[in-house]
């Protein structure tokens, strides 16, 4: 990894360490629709608050990542799954 890459990452980590930047980061990559994105981004968020909160999400294997368990792993970081409505939609009367 080259030093940019590597000063990036290390921001990334840092700014990803504070939950409402790491929620909004997850929003933004679940917003792209692609699985693979998000769970980079999932592991990004991992990775920084494991700085936070080591006890809490000791043991995840970051390399094994899967949506099957993102209720658990959300509740491990001390996050909740939300959905929202994207659009407005019309409901027949």
């Amino acid at each position: 990894m080259s030093s940019i890459s590597r000063a990036y990452q290390d921001e990334l980590l840092k700014a990803l360490a504070d939950p409402f930047e790491a929620i909004a980061y997850l929003n933004a990559a679940l917003d792209d629709g692609s699985n693979e994105l998000f769970l980079l981004a999932l592991q990004n968020v991992i990775k920084a608050q494991y700085l936070r909160k080591s006890d809490e999400v000791k043991g995840l294997d970051l390399e094994n990542l899967q949506l099957a368990n993102l209720g658990s792993i959300l509740n491990r970081l001390g996050f909740r799954f939300a959905s929202e409505v994207k659009q407005s939609i019309s409901i027949p009367a």
